[in-house]
């Protein structure tokens, strides 16, 4: 052998020796080791994360479920794996599996129209309610906007069946039209109104019955008071103000507002179970659960979007998913967010892996739950070690957090700082304040205070900058204005967001 030839040879010995060396670090408690190594750093490096509960699977298997931090804070209990979480939006892709059930089934057509299921309402006919599929509704393509049924499923939970099938009747189009992809709960939350006149049935009964029970995801449910019946851990809602700073959240969910768009809780293990399935055509353990047909449709691209979420770009929407790509990778997700609450599940069908993250702060649980499944999926894929690219990112991020700290914090003091700019005393503004659409505002103006109440929302309002107006704070880190009318020297009426309340009693 000559001299170049064995040159050559020792290269590609070598090269082959290194990728090999490489490849073997692979392992699934080399993985282990380096993603408890970024969650330590992120919990360091922040300290603004209460606690983070997440699950991997890899090849149809569990390689990694673990909770860090705390689930409750005041009580120092610790988040586990099966620390049952409030998913928020990531819900809709259970809502959309049991819609495709019910399609192969026979029960409700993905392609029978709004106009067949409530032929006495009176539909705004700019919207033509007889087009109006059920397939648009749950791939956000109808074209209708509906903000009161979605608040009150969502946020007031002043609602019954029967309101909520009377509300139909104020759905407007909205600006993109019929047909074109445009984000929102409301189709889901139609589409359950739906279920529940066909089947007789709630829509939270037939996700146990159709899905959470073949899958054996025994810690999930839509209804937060089975969760404390059975005295589940729960993982509770915080909002970070500063380092180790932390803001209990006070609007938890309830049974009344645990809707179909965003209404269950579950846990990381059980998350790990929905991922295998989606992974292995509606397979799981070797059993078909669900038909391949079913999983090929949940995940297929219906509406055409473009969106940029975290590492993860859109190009469609499917069945509760978002279907596009991920570093050039075939992707499938969903994420959820809810005041205190933030999560994302996720998987690459091609590389079969799926990553599940939760994190019960939104400040810096939005780009640090991204950051968790991008890490992942980088760390099984590419040849190289990923793990101080990402402490870079989560340095990064700590430094910007801080900044944003910074500025809650001024404008806290901003807000601290107001005085009030009411004409009248403030029981002058106390009564029942009243919008057909919305429900009723309660605001009781005593011991020198408005303290405003709507369904499951409460809070005692601050100053604004404006003569006979408020700030109030129903959504946490959402402020609100509202501004009162006075006529003849009494309030008759508060105005906010372009609602109007009627004032009808003191």
């Amino acid at each position: 052998m000559n001299r170049k030839l064995l040159l050559c040879y020792l290269l590609v010995l070598v090269t082959n020796t290194f990728l090999v060396g490489q490849m073997q670090k692979k392992t699934k408690a080399a993985y282990q080791k380096d993603v408890e190594a970024l969650i330590d750093y992120a919990f360091s490096e922040t300290k603004a994360i209460p606690g983070i509960s997440m699950s991997v699977v890899k090849d149809g298997k569990t390689i990694f479920e673990k909770g860090f931090g705390y689930a409750n804070l005041e009580e120092k209990r610790k988040m586990k794996e099966n620390t049952s979480f409030y998913i928020a939006s990531c819900t809709k892709a259970f809502t959309g599996l049991l819609a495709a059930i019910l399609d192969e089934e026979g029960v409700i057509s993905m392609d029978a129209t709004l106009a067949s299921y409530f032929p006495k309402t009176q539909f705004d006919p700019k919207l033509e309610a007889d087009k109006i599929t059920i397939r648009s509704l749950i791939n956000h393509t109808s074209g209708l906007k509906n903000g009161p049924i979605g608040f009150r499923a969502a946020y007031s939970g002043d609602h019954t069946h029967e309101q909520m099938v009377e509300l139909l009747s104020h759905s407007k189009p909205n600006k993109v039209g019929r047909g074109n992809y445009r984000y929102t709960n409301v189709g889901y939350n139609i589409y359950t109104l739906i279920v529940q006149e066909v089947t007789g049935k709630k829509w939270q009964d037939l996700l146990e019955e159709k899905i959470f029970t073949p899958l054996g995801m025994n810690r999930t449910t839509a209804y937060i008071s089975k969760a404390e019946k059975g005295n589940w851990p729960m993982a509770l809602p915080y909002m970070a103000e500063g380092p180790e700073k932390f803001r209990s959240v006070y609007l938890l969910k309830k049974d009344n507002t645990m809707q179909s768009a965003g209404g269950l809780i579950t846990t990381a293990e059980d998350l790990a179970k929905w991922a295998n399935v989606h992974l292995n055509e509606g397979k799981l353990n070797g059993k078909q659960i669900f038909s391949q047909k079913i999983m090929q449709d949940a995940h297929r691209n219906w509406a055409s979007c473009d969106e940029k979420r975290g590492p993860f770009q859109a190009a469609g929407y499917g069945y509760g998913w978002l279907v596009g790509e991920l570093g050039g990778q075939k992707a499938v997700w969903h994420s959820g967010g809810f005041p205190g609450y933030l999560s994302v599940m996720s998987f690459l069908p091609e590389h079969q892996i799926g990553v599940n993250v939760l994190i019960n702060e939104p400040s810096v649980g939005f780009r640090l739950m991204y950051l968790l499944a991008a890490f992942s999926y980088d760390w099984w894929l590419k040849n190289e070690d990923v793990l101080g690219n990402y402490k870079a990112q989560v340095q990064e991020m700590a430094q910007q957090l801080a900044k944003r700290h910074a500025r809650v914090a001024k404008h806290r003091k901003e807000l601290a700082e107001r005085k009030w700019q009411l004409s009248k005393d403030f029981k002058a503004y106390s009564g029942q304040y009243v919008n057909e659409q919305y429900g009723t505002i309660e605001i009781d103006g005593s011991d020198n205070q408005l303290a405003v109440k709507l369904g499951n929302m409460h809070c005692i309002a601050t100053p604004y900058t404006k003569k006979n107006t408020a700030r109030v704070e129903m959504i946490p880190g959402s402020g609100e204005v509202l501004v009162f009318k006075v006529e003849d020297g009494k309030v008759t009426s508060l105005n906010t967001g372009g609602d109007i309340f009627k004032k009808i009693s003191k």
